[in-house]
């Protein structure tokens, strides 16, 4: 399944339909539909705290990767509603990484693989697997696991 990116997100929440603006609709859409995933792949909730990892797989290279990575909100509100985390706050999330993968051959490909860690086991690969990168005016830690 495809998400909505970031840009259409904004342009849905600019279309007035009465009271209620479309993105309230998609929104509602979205986080069913990844809800009804959750309940038909029959997973166990978590009740610790989780690390998760994106890997979109787009079918082209036109879209900016954070208007891709907005599609998230719709997976981390659907994984609340389905019941496999209790909320998406800093307590139940100790973070995400996002991939972009190469464009997909086939369309049945196109959409986002999520993988859930547990935050306990994801800070010990951190400790392991670190790499400083220099920016001048900042520095950036990225946690790499393999």
């Amino acid at each position: 399944m495809r998400l909505p990116d970031l840009n259409q997100i904004i342009a849905y929440s600019k279309i007035r339909n009465g009271k209620w603006n479309k993105y309230a609709g998609v929104k509602k859409k979205y986080t069913d539909a990844i809800r009804d995933i959750i309940f038909l792949e029959r997973l166990k909730p978590y009740t610790d705290k989780i690390f998760l990892q994106f890997a979109w797989f787009e079918p082209n290279r036109k879209k900016d990767p954070d208007n891709v990575d907005a599609g998230k909100k719709f997976i981390l509100d659907g994984m609340v509603k389905a019941g496999l985390i209790p909320n998406d706050t800093q307590k139940y999330i100790g973070g995400w990484i996002s991939i972009f993968m190469p464009v997909p051959q086939k369309k049945s490909e196109v959409g986002v693989k999520v993988s859930i860690t547990s935050y306990e086991n994801m800070a010990i690969s951190c400790q392991v697997y670190v790499y400083l990168i220099r920016i001048p005016l900042y520095e950036w830690f990225v946690c790499v696991s393999v």
